[in-house]
C-alpha cells in the first residue's frame, strides 16, 4: 500500500512538474524574450512552438502512466489451494478408521466424528486481484461422500458415488491481492478409501490464471497408530520454541501457511 502511494504521488509530481515547466518556457518567451536557439525573432511563433512541445511531453507522459495503469490492473493473480481438517495439519488429511460395523463393505471408512468437517481455502499471494476464482476437488481413490451445499457435483461412478466436485465463484466473486477466501465447508462423513493410496486432487483457477494443482494425499489409520499420531500432534501445539515463546493453539484460516518444516513426524 505504501508503494501504491509513493507511485501515485510521482505520478502526480510528474505531471505537476511538466504542467510548471510549460509555463515557465512560455513565461520566458512572452516576458524574457527567451528563443530557446530558435532562429527566429517572431515571439508568436516561439511560443506556438512551445505550446506544441509542451502538448507533446504531456501526451506522452499521459500514455506512459495509462500503460502503466494498464498493466497494474491486468496483472496476474498466483492462487493456492489449502483444505484443514479438523485434527489434522492443513493440506495433511488424517482419519481414524471407523470400526468394522460402520464400515463400507471391506473399504476403510473414516470413522464419523468431528474430524470429516473440512474448511478449504483459496489464498492470493500476488498484489493484483483475482476474479472469478474457482476449485475443482477430484476424489482419487476416494468414494462414499454426500453432496456438498455450495458446491457443484461434476463426476459420479457405481458404487463409488461422487468422485469430483466444483466450486465457482462467478463473474463478480473476487479475491484481493495478499487475501484468501474461505469457501463452503466439506464433510466428508461416510468417505472411504478403496486403493492403498488416496488423495484429494485439488485445482484452482481464475481469469488470467491456472488452473494450478497440487495432490493431497489422505490418510485414513487404525486406532493405534491414530492415537500415536494425535499424541505427536498434541505435543507440537504444546511444545515450547527455544526462545521460550509458545507455539500458537489455533490457526487462523484466512492466512497462508509460512513455513511447514516444523511439523509433527507423523504430518509430514
Amino acid at each position: 500500500m505504501r508503494r501504491l502511494i509513493q507511485l501515485r504521488f510521482l505520478v502526480i509530481l510528474g505531471t505537476v512538474g511538466i504542467l510548471v515547466a510549460t509555463i515557465i518556457a512560455f513565461a520566458g518567451v512572452a516576458f524574457w524574450n527567451w528563443h530557446y536557439g530558435l532562429a527566429t525573432h517572431d515571439k508568436l511563433l516561439i511560443i506556438n512552438t512551445v505550446v506544441a512541445v509542451g502538448a507533446f511531453v504531456l501526451v506522452a507522459w499521459g500514455v506512459i502512466v495509462a500503460l502503466a495503469a494498464y498493466v497494474s490492473a491486468t496483472g496476474s493473480p498466483d492462487l493456492s489451494a489449502e483444505i484443514s481438517f479438523r485434527f489434522s495439519s492443513p493440506n495433511r488429511p488424517t482419519f481414524s478408521v471407523a470400526d468394522k460395523e460402520q464400515r463400507v463393505g471391506h473399504w476403510r471408512t473414516v470413522a464419523p466424528y468431528r474430524q470429516v468437517e473440512g474448511r478449504p481455502t483459496i489464498t492470493n499471494r500476488s498484489k493484483y486481484s483475482a476474479r472469478n476464482p474457482g476449485m475443482r476437488i477430484v476424489l482419487d481413490g476416494l468414494g462414499g461422500i454426500s453432496e456438498q451445499p455450495g458446491w457443484t457435483v461434476i463426476g459420479q461412478a457405481n458404487q463409488i458415488g461422487i468422485t469430483s466436485l466444483q466450486w465457482d465463484g462467478g463473474a463478480d466473486y473476487i479475491i484481493h491481492g495478499q487475501w484468501s477466501r474461505v469457501l463452503p465447508d466439506l464433510n466428508v462423513q461416510g468417505m472411504f478409501a478403496y486403493t492403498d493410496d488416496p488423495a484429494l486432487i485439488v485445482d484452482v483457477a481464475a481469469d488470467g490464471f491456472g488452473p494450478k494443482r497440487i495432490h493431497i494425499p489422505v490418510r485414513i489409520l487404525d486406532p493405534d497408530e491414530y492415537e500415536k499420531y494425535s499424541s505427536e500432534r498434541a505435543a507440537y501445539f504444546i511444545a515450547r520454541d527455544v526462545d521460550g515463546e509458545p507455539r500458537p493453539r489455533r490457526r487462523y484460516m484466512g492466512l497462508p501457511i509460512r513455513s511447514r518444516t516444523s511439523l509433527p513426524p507423523s504430518s509430514r
